[in-house]
């Protein structure tokens, strides 16, 4: 009967160990990704080009005056819930858009 009782037991942690690691690992936030190394440098910019609608070229000229910034990449990071047949994931995501090659 004893034996009986070990195994019961050993069946019962199994499955209540089961039940519990799901849980926890789905409740553990992931980490942040580590901060990019940005090599800051002034930005080149273009002139505001021609033929613009008139109230997109007044946007413009009141954000950014007579040029505007040239984008050549950007970087957007951050966490993230996914939700899967009623279940939550954590995570984290990092889009990187680089011009011309790709993302």
């Amino acid at each position: 009967m004893r034996k009986m009782g070990k195994i019961i037991l050993i069946i019962v942690s199994v499955l209540i160990g089961l039940v519990l690691m799901p849980w926890v690992g789905l409740n553990i936030q992931p980490g942040s990704f580590t901060p990019l190394d940005a090599n800051v440098t002034a930005p080149q910019t273009t002139p505001i080009p021609t033929g613009l609608p008139a109230p997109v070229e007044q946007f413009y000229r009141a954000v950014y005056g007579d040029s505007i910034p040239v984008i050549q990449s950007a970087v957007i990071t951050g966490k993230a819930t996914l939700r899967l047949n009623g279940i939550t994931f954590p995570g984290r995501f990092r889009f990187t858009y680089d011009v011309n090659r790709g993302y």
